[in-house]
């Protein structure tokens, strides 16, 4: 278990809400209230636990290469390359220099884990990258996500 995830999970935060540029981590309990007038709002919810225990049950290694990174988050190998150039996923097992450098890329169990939910939220529709990057960097235990207050 990556350490940040079991603690969120322990404490009851597991839901990993996206609406427009925003991410955040809620509890079963959390009330959320809509400001503005009438219209359309676009947002996603995982189940970041569920998540997690459906990863486990596919993640059979400690590393990826970039392309068993993509087969893994449901992504082409084009998409996943163009979200390594965008620092969407870091490879935090091995830095290479991508192809022809002799020196591949490896991709930490954490770092799948974060292709996961890039890969669940990009078929949800998230396409903004910059939110991408935040949520992965959360994902893989290498940044914090605001909680909400229930």
């Amino acid at each position: 278990m990556i350490p940040h995830l079991n603690e969120l999970f322990e404490a009851g935060k597991k839901w990993l809400v996206v609406t427009g540029d925003q991410a955040f981590i809620a509890a079963d309990d959390a009330e959320f209230g809509r400001t503005g007038g009438p219209g359309h709002v676009a947002f996603a919810v995982l189940d970041l636990q569920k998540a997690y225990l459906r990863f486990e049950a596919l993640a059979d290694r400690e590393s990826y290469t970039l392309p068993q990174l993509a087969m893994l988050a449901g992504v082409t190998y084009p998409t996943a390359r163009v979200w390594t150039e965008a620092g969407v996923l870091l490879p935090t097992a091995r830095e290479g220099n991508g192809a022809g450098s002799g020196k591949e890329r490896l991709f930490s169990r954490a770092d799948a884990f974060a292709a996961r939910v890039a890969g669940t939220l990009r078929h949800a529709g998230v396409r903004n990258l910059m939110l991408l990057a935040k949520i992965t960097a959360f994902a893989s235990g290498r940044a914090s996500l605001a909680e909400s207050k229930a």
